[in-house]
C-alpha cells in the first residue's frame, strides 16, 4: 500500500467531468499514488469509468449526499482510518499540471498543508482571528491568509483537528446559514474553509504547524480571469508552472456554446475567459476522453485566438489582457465600496454567533453519534453570544 492517499468528492452529476480530469491528470503525474473518489450515488457509466482506472478506489457512502464540500473532515477521517501516513484532499475542480510531491516530501507529521486563498479574497478579512472570535473560540494566533482547502494535506496527528472541524460543520448556526446564498452568510460561516481557518487560529490548535501552498506559484486560481493576477502571470514567465490549477469560478464544462458578441455579450465574455483559462489549457491534453462539447476545448472566439497568438510560447501571458481588464473591474468595485462583508458582523442573524469553546468541550465529553443527534443536543444551548 502506498503511504499516501489522494481523495476527492462530489455528489453533483455535472461535476463528473472535473473528477475525470483530476483522475487523468493524477495518473499522468503521480501514477504510483492511490486515489479515492467519493461519490455517494454514482451512475453505472461513471462507476465503470472509475473502475477501469489503475490505483483508483470508489467510496460510496449514501450519508454524504448533500454535504458537498462539508464532507471533507468526514472523508479525511475515513481515509486515515485505513492506515495511510498522509492523506491529500484535492477539490474536484482542481487539475494537476505536474508532479507536486516535492512540495510535501520534507514535512513532518505535525504539519498541515493548506493553500493561500486567492488574491481578491483579501478584501474579506484575511486570516483567522476574526473568524475564531465570531465562532466563540479563543484566538491563539494570527494567520496571514484564510486557509483555502481546495488542496489539503493531513496526517493521523491531525485527527483531533479534523474531529473539531466536523463538529463545528454540524453546528446549527452553520447549518442555518447554509440555507442562504454564500454571499449572504456571515464571514465565519461562508464555507468549510472559514471554519477550518477559525480552528487553526484558535488557542486550542495554535500549536499545529501550517505550510501554505503559495498562490500563483503553487496554485493557479481561475476564479474569473483575474483570479490568476497579472503580477502572478509575469512572475511565472521564468519559473516552472504551478502544479495545481483550481477552477474555482465558472467551469469549462459549463461554457456557453455558439454565442456571439452582439447576441449575448456577457456569455461571449465568459466564453473567452474559459477558453483562455489555464484549467482549460491543461484539460486539453485529455480531450480524447470527452465529447467535443463537454468542455471549452477549442479556441472558438476571435479574441481568445488573438491573445494566444500574441503570447506565443509565453503561456502565462495568454490570459493577461483579460486578467488586467477583469482586475480593473474588481478594483473599481472596491473603490466604490462594494463588498459582501463591509463589516466584521455583516450578515449575522440570530443564533449565528455560537459558543465554539463550549460546543467542542461538549463534543469531546460526549462523542457525537451522528450529525442530527448532535444538532438537536446543541440547538439553543450554545448561542449565548448571538444576541450580544
Amino acid at each position: 500500500m502506498s503511504p499516501t492517499l489522494i481523495c476527492t468528492h462530489d455528489d453533483r452529476p455535472q461535476a463528473q467531468t472535473g473528477i475525470k480530469l483530476l483522475v487523468l491528470s493524477l495518473a499522468d503525474h503521480c501514477p504510483e499514488v492511490d486515489v479515492l473518489v467519493s461519490c455517494p450515488a454514482p451512475d453505472r457509466k461513471f462507476t465503470a469509468w472509475l473502475q477501469a482506472r489503475p490505483k483508483v478506489q470508489i467510496h460510496v457512502e449514501p450519508s454524504y449526499i448533500g454535504k458537498e464540500w462539508n464532507v471533507k473532515p468526514d472523508l479525511l477521517l475515513h481515509c486515515l482510518s485505513h492506515g495511510y501516513r498522509q492523506v491529500i484532499w484535492i477539490d474536484s475542480d482542481v487539475i494537476v499540471a505536474r508532479d507536486f510531491r516535492d512540495l510535501l516530501c520534507n514535512l513532518d507529521e505535525e504539519t498541515i498543508v493548506v493553500a493561500e486563498d486567492f488574491y481578491w479574497a483579501a478584501y474579506a478579512f484575511p486570516g483567522g482571528t476574526v473568524r475564531a472570535e465570531l465562532w466563540g473560540l479563543r484566538p491563539g494566533r494570527s494567520m496571514p491568509w484564510t486557509a483555502n482547502t481546495g488542496v489539503l494535506r493531513v496526517t493521523p496527528a491531525h485527527r483531533p483537528l479534523l474531529q473539531a472541524w466536523k463538529t463545528l460543520l454540524a453546528c446549527p448556526a452553520y447549518v442555518q446559514a447554509h440555507q442562504r446564498a454564500w454571499y449572504t452568510r456571515p464571514i465565519h460561516l461562508v464555507g468549510d474553509q472559514d471554519v477550518l481557518t477559525a480552528l487553526l487560529s484558535s488557542e486550542r490548535f495554535s500549536d499545529v504547524r501550517i505550510q501554505f501552498l503559495r498562490r500563483g506559484k503553487d496554485v493557479i486560481y481561475n476564479f474569473g480571469p483575474s483570479g490568476y493576477t497579472a503580477r502572478e502571470r509575469l512572475d511565472n514567465l521564468t519559473t516552472a508552472p504551478p502544479p495545481f490549477v483550481h477552477c474555482s469560478g465558472p467551469k469549462p464544462w459549463d461554457a456557453p456554446q455558439d454565442v456571439s458578441l452582439i447576441g449575448n455579450p456577457k456569455a461571449y465574455y465568459m466564453r473567452i475567459g474559459l477558453e483562455l483559462a489555464d484549467y482549460s489549457r491543461v484539460a486539453r491534453r485529455y480531450r480524447e476522453h470527452f465529447d467535443r462539447n463537454a468542455i471549452a476545448f477549442d479556441m472558438e472566439t476571435l479574441p481568445a485566438r488573438v491573445f494566444r497568438g500574441m503570447a506565443g510560447k509565453r503561456i502565462p501571458l495568454q490570459g493577461l489582457p483579460l486578467s488586467i481588464f477583469h482586475g480593473l473591474g474588481r478594483r473599481l468595485r472596491k473603490a466604490v465600496g462594494f463588498n459582501y462583508w463591509p463589516r466584521v458582523n455583516a450578515n449575522i442573524r440570530a443564533g449565528e454567533r455560537p459558543d465554539g469553546e463550549a460546543i467542542l468541550e461538549y463534543s469531546e465529553a460526549e462523542p457525537m453519534a451522528d450529525r442530527s443527534t448532535f444538532a438537536q443536543a446543541t440547538a439553543g444551548r450554545f448561542n449565548a453570544q448571538s444576541s450580544s
